[in-house]
């Protein structure tokens, strides 16, 4: 699997009609459950890019890429507790010259409890798209809170992103779509 993925390159990479990330682990760290306040902040205080939340080196390469692809929809996934935290992030991370909250298709930004498979029914909706249509990049596999498996039930092609998102696995997904490799 290394050997097929070093041979895969970022710009090569079709993109798919339609990408939905998820956040904590995927694209930055710490996952913001982990994430406290300090001592004496105050009742309003947010988690800063650069400060308390970084943007993986892997998965900027990645969103300066969809930058460049205007044709994709891009939507976000995330169970985060830490909605309004997740969303004043979003609005700081890059996507080409623009914000990542500001690159994803209207009302597709989806950051609350609950699981993957009702975030990505919304999503599907939302945008009029077939399950088939969509890649979905998460670290979560399997398990109590893996995602992959259970988007992967509905159709989707998952692609399981155990150190964050990077150009290897973004090249293995969208490689993947046309031929509906998991």
């Amino acid at each position: 699997m290394a050997a097929a993925l070093a041979r895969l390159s970022l710009d090569d990479a079709r993109p798919p009609p339609v990408v939905v990330l998820d956040l904590d682990a995927t694209i930055w760290l710490p996952e913001l459950y982990a994430v406290k306040a300090p001592a004496g902040a105050p009742a309003d205080w947010r988690p800063t890019l650069g400060t308390d939340v970084a943007v993986l080196p892997g998965a900027a390469d990645v969103l300066d890429r969809l930058a460049s692809a205007p044709e994709v929809k891009v939507a976000i996934a995330s169970r985060s507790t830490k909605a309004a935290w997740a969303r004043a992030l979003l609005d700081d991370v890059r996507c080409g010259a623009a914000s990542l909250a500001a690159r994803c298709a209207p009302d597709q930004i989806h950051v609350y409890k609950g699981d993957k498979q009702t975030h990505l029914r919304r999503i599907c909706q939302g945008l009029r798209c077939a399950f088939a249509d969509v890649v979905f990049f998460d670290d979560a596999r399997d398990g109590k809170f893996g995602n992959c498996v259970s988007a992967a039930e509905l159709g989707v092609l998952a692609v399981h992103c155990p150190g964050g998102l990077d150009k290897e696995r973004w090249a293995a997904g969208c490689a993947a779509r046309p031929r509906r490799v998991r």
